[in-house]
């Protein structure tokens, strides 16, 4: 397919490549399971990609804390496993995102200005029910935003 427009042709090409690559770690994210910790390991949680529990585990010894540094612990955790499924979910969409060096900086968050809303792409791309989709609109947008 050619549009007589080079930039344009090289664009467009590249985008098909990365939706091409979306969907085969589509998949895969929608596997992923974050793991965290808290309390010296105490406090485990799993959550889903989605962002469904998945399980709590709580050491005996851990009750002996309050319901209070419990409580926090338990968040902690989650809050871990959450950090867990963001990393996973930004190695899997390197090749996605390979072509685009701003957009890995983005999705690790290694720019120090973030674009407003581009924070959690990694967590939509993953609850997406068109990941492919999702994926084409944010780099659409990073691209206008730094005008590449």
């Amino acid at each position: 397919m050619s549009t007589g427009n080079p930039e344009l042709d090289r664009f467009i090409s590249t985008a098909m490549e990365q939706a091409r690559k979306a969907t085969e770690v589509r998949e895969q994210i929608s596997e992923i399971t974050g793991v965290g910790e808290a309390s010296k390991g105490q406090v485990r949680v799993e959550v889903k990609s989605s962002g469904a529990l998945r399980g709590i585990t709580i050491d005996p010894r851990a009750m002996r804390m309050g319901s209070e540094a419990l409580g926090e612990a338990i968040l902690e955790a989650a809050e871990n496993a959450s950090k867990d499924i963001q990393e996973q979910i930004s190695q899997l969409m390197e090749p996605v995102t390979a072509a685009n060096p701003l957009l890995q900086k983005v999705m690790r968050g290694e720019t120090p200005q973030m674009p407003e809303g581009l924070e959690d792409l990694p967590n939509r791309i993953g609850r997406s029910a068109d990941p492919v989709k999702e994926v084409t609109e944010q780099l659409e947008r990073v691209r206008k935003m730094f005008g590449a």
